[in-house]
């Protein structure tokens, strides 16, 4: 007998985890091991804590190919799915206390999933502030959450209103920002648009 008549892959498999681009149900497929639940575990502490100190974030890192991107996914899942979408997997978990836990948390709790991908080109704590604002906002969108706060591009959006200082000049003084813009509306524009780049020259340019 032969190895491929006892083992194979299943027609759903999947190589590589894509979080932003999951197949249905997909995630259900990851195995939760003793590591796995520990960072839950961690998770769990970090969201229930009261004291703001212990509200920490949680960083997983390791190697290519360990099922971090799988793992995180998994998370945002039971975090944020329905119930009842999630009950299945929860079967999974054998440690009761634990699973019984995230029962409890899920009762009265979601956890909006903000998700970013490929952000290495990242260099300053600036642009990924702006980049995390941009994603925060898109995935409020993508569940049709309205809540109103003032974005970076909103208080720039204002302050090009300031009759104060000329915009015009400002742009024309930096040779980036005015071939990027070229006027006063094309700057509203970049800055309508989200464009992180725009709020560093901006801030360039006013010195």
């Amino acid at each position: 007998m032969r190895y491929e008549e006892i083992i194979g892959l299943h027609e759903y498999f999947q190589p590589v985890y894509d979080i932003i681009q999951e197949p249905k149900n997909y995630w259900k497929q990851f195995i939760p091991t003793k590591s796995f639940l520990e960072i839950l575990e961690k998770f769990l502490n970090s969201l229930e804590a009261t004291n703001p100190k212990d509200r920490k974030s949680i960083w997983i890192q390791g190697t290519y190919g360990t099922g971090k991107s799988h793992a995180t996914g998994v998370i945002k899942h039971l975090l944020w799915d329905d119930p009842s979408e999630i009950d299945d997997y929860l079967r999974n978990i054998e440690k009761v206390q634990l699973r019984e836990r995230l029962k409890n948390f899920r009762k009265e709790n979601r956890v909006l999933p903000v998700t970013l991908k490929g952000i290495s080109g990242i260099y300053s704590p600036k642009e990924f502030s702006l980049i995390i604002e941009i994603a925060v906002k898109e995935s409020l969108k993508k569940y049709n959450i309205s809540v109103i706060a003032e974005s970076e591009f909103d208080k720039y959006l204002k302050y090009i209103d300031d009759p104060k200082i000329n915009w015009q000049d400002v742009i024309e003084g930096n040779p980036h920002l005015k071939s990027l813009v070229g006027d006063i509306n094309g700057l509203k524009n970049k800055l309508h648009q989200n464009d992180p780049e725009i709020i560093k020259l901006i801030e360039e340019a006013l010195g």
